[in-house]
């Protein structure tokens, strides 16, 4: 139990979790880039993105 405290402290997740916060999650890798993200948006649909826009325009 020492142990996990231990390294609860060194990975930074015992400071939430004495204020009883949840612990944010490590991102397992590189994000998407800008220029994937704009080609993603290039290659949409039509019918996604009349969902994309139904899904975020709040009606």
């Amino acid at each position: 139990m020492l142990r996990e405290l231990e390294q609860a402290k060194a990975d930074g997740s015992y400071f939430y979790l004495q204020r009883g916060l949840a612990v944010p999650s490590r991102a397992s890798g590189p994000g998407k880039t800008r220029a994937e993200v704009l080609e993603e948006l290039v290659d949409m649909t039509p019918t996604e993105r009349a969902y994309m826009n139904e899904l975020y325009s709040g009606s």
